[in-house]
């Protein structure tokens, strides 16, 4: 089996069991993986628009537009399935309650390192975790919290 195959093919059925019939709702898609082709395990991040109050293309709404960020695991020649997901309420104005973003680093022994918005010291920043494939999270030491810059992205 070419594994690396595989994982795409079971990407594009999430991405495509993931797509809303709505004008007012943008495309599901994967925003980056991961592949140990000689473990046989894969993650993967699905970005999904899935809800909003607003009426028109140009409207705000009272809360916005909510987004769903999930990791999904591929062993061996199991289906993917979802083992983590967040959520995040924007408005088109670009203002926000909190983030989703979640960013995949690397695949370790039972586990996937990803940073991922947690509570810190009262303050949601993201933050290193390992998601063990069962979807147990682990935060690693405080160290690794990340901040927002003064650029668009962020830093230890």
């Amino acid at each position: 089996m070419d594994f690396e195959k595989f994982v795409n093919e079971q990407i594009e059925l999430v991405e495509a069991r993931h797509q809303r019939d709505h004008p007012l709702l943008g495309r599901s898609n994967v925003s980056h993986k991961l592949i140990d082709k000689d473990k046989s395990v894969a993650a993967f991040v699905l970005y999904e628009h899935i809800d909003t109050d607003r009426c028109t293309p140009h409207g705000s709404g009272w809360l916005g537009d909510q987004y769903r960020n999930s990791i999904w695991l591929v062993k061996g020649e199991l289906d993917a399935h979802r083992i983590y997901e967040d959520h995040a309420w924007l408005k088109q104005s670009g203002a926000s309650g909190r983030q989703c973003d979640i960013r995949l680093h690397e695949l370790s022994e039972g586990g996937i390192v990803a940073s991922l918005y947690r509570s810190f010291n009262g303050d949601m920043l993201m933050k290193k975790s390992i998601i063990e494939f069962d979807g147990t999270i682990n935060d690693l030491p405080s160290k690794s919290a990340l901040k927002p810059s003064n650029s668009s992205g962020y830093k230890l």
